[in-house]
């Protein structure tokens, strides 16, 4: 897969446009996401007919419609599916519909990243110089 230059670069400005919206230690918190986090928002179909309930969390909201676009990305055709497997091995996930796995395939998926790399990006301990200096690594240019 080919890293996807213009996607990284756009995340990294929207943490760095507005520090608040971004914590690495939680993937979906309210308005508070990870790296990986604001990669699935960004991409993430809006699926009008999925409505939060009262007693549904805006997270709850969020891991709903992730799951679905996961099992959507599975029945495109055979090589997404393979590709969506692929990382979710290497992300030692097994598409159970877990709220942070699902995000992290959706994130490496358009991120275009192998699931070893994604991880890099995704550990809670990222500092915002940290992952800037990770990404430039990965596009091979500076961020």
């Amino acid at each position: 897969m080919k890293p996807n230059k213009r996607l990284l670069k756009k995340i990294v400005k929207k943490i760095e446009k507005d520090r608040s919206c971004w914590d690495q230690r939680t993937w979906h918190c309210g308005t508070t996401h990870c790296f990986a986090g604001h990669v699935s928002l960004e991409v993430l179909p809006k699926y009008p007919e999925i409505k939060k309930s009262e007693w549904m969390s805006d997270e709850g909201l969020i891991q709903r419609k992730e799951e679905r676009y996961v099992n959507e990305l599975c029945r495109k055709d055979d090589k997404t599916a393979a590709t969506i497997d692929k990382l979710a091995d290497e992300l030692n996930s097994d598409r159970t519909g877990n709220f942070k796995e699902n995000t992290a395939i959706i994130a490496a998926y358009h991120l275009g990243l192998d699931g070893k790399t994604a991880r890099s990006l995704f550990v809670p301990s990222n500092t915002l110089p940290r992952l800037r200096k990770k990404i430039s690594k990965i596009i091979g240019e500076p961020v």
